[in-house]
């Protein structure tokens, strides 16, 4: 079985080096087709060169800046963490009550899904549950009505 944290690493590395590799493959596509006109003299060689130098000029461009271009780090929000036992009461699962905690961090349902490594329509069953045990019919209500059933009551 793949540890969970290494699925997450693997998974956007995956995608990238398909992404890579096709536009390697379109760069070699294109410089075989400019290389066969060349040698069926359809070309001649300084359209041929300047094709290369083209090609190689965009090339190299877009790799640099797409490697230079600072990558934009955006730092969490202070997060309300929930308690368990208080929302178990009303019938919340552990699994809910982690869907709710990302709902309350900002995450999308596909973000949540990936990140709990379900479905988005799980993730979609998990909300409408949780809105049907806490009485609510939003994504704002259920995490205000969590955060409140979930604060200790002052004696």
């Amino acid at each position: 079985k793949v540890d969970s944290a290494l699925l997450g690493i693997l998974m956007p590395v995956k995608k990238d080096m398909l992404y890579y590799g096709l536009i390697a493959a379109l760069v070699m596509l294109l410089v075989k087709g400019a290389d066969y006109n060349l040698f069926s003299k359809h070309i001649s060689v300084e359209i041929y060169s300047s094709i290369l130098v083209i090609i190689f000029t965009a090339l190299g461009l877009w790799f640099g800046l797409k490697l230079t271009t600072p990558k934009v780090v955006i730092e969490p929000r202070s997060v309300d963490h929930f308690d368990l036992s208080r929302l178990q009461d009303h019938g919340i699962s552990q699994r809910e009550l982690e869907v709710i905690q990302l709902l309350s961090e900002g995450h999308s349902n596909q973000q949540i899904a990936d990140q709990l490594y379900i479905s988005l329509s799980t993730v979609k069953s998990h909300l409408q549950k949780v809105y049907q045990k806490l009485g609510v019919k939003t994504r704002t209500q259920a995490i205000q009505k969590a955060k409140t059933l979930s604060i200790p009551e002052q004696a």
